[in-house]
């Protein structure tokens, strides 16, 4: 068979993975009508990046030199890996003051996300959003549960912040 030429070997992982798919590939048809909805209902994502990186107000905070200073998304991790605990807390409150400003904007927002991305598991045929999240990244899904009770149980000193 010509794919077990040494040439071909760079195409193995791509041809398994089209193979292990194909219960969940669609008809020509179909796959064209979810080719045309992905657009529209991927808009979510960006819907969120606009709000984030520039509709949102966080405030502004006195950094390590006393200098006060505008919160955003981009320097709240620089915050966060502060020296001064007092740096480290304050961006944390005002970040999430921000977003609680626009609360049921996020939720609606991502209620659409949330179902976008069911619609295109179900029309797929898979039975959850998970089992296609999982699947089509290769990973078992008691994989994922497993790492959820992990984070959960060990997760007890965050809940106190």
């Amino acid at each position: 068979m010509w794919l077990r030429r040494p040439a071909c070997s760079i195409y193995e992982h791509y041809l398994d993975e089209t193979a292990r798919m194909r219960a969940y590939t669609l008809s020509e048809a179909e796959e064209k009508l979810l080719a045309m909805a992905s657009d529209p209902l991927s808009k979510f994502d960006s819907v969120f990046t606009a709000i984030d990186s520039s509709d949102l107000q966080f405030g502004r905070i006195v950094d390590e030199a006393g200098v006060e200073v505008e919160l955003t998304t981009s320097r709240y991790g620089a915050f966060l890996h502060s020296t001064d605990r007092r740096v480290r807390k304050a961006p944390g409150h005002s970040l999430f003051e921000g977003y609680q400003t626009l609360n049921h904007t996020l939720a609606a927002n991502y209620e659409g996300h949330v179902k976008s991305r069911v619609f295109f598991a179900r029309a797929r045929g898979f039975d959850s959003r998970l089992q296609q999240a999982t699947y089509t990244n290769a990973i078992p899904i008691e994989v994922f549960n497993n790492l959820i009770t992990a984070v959960r149980a060990g997760s007890g000193p965050f809940n106190a912040i």
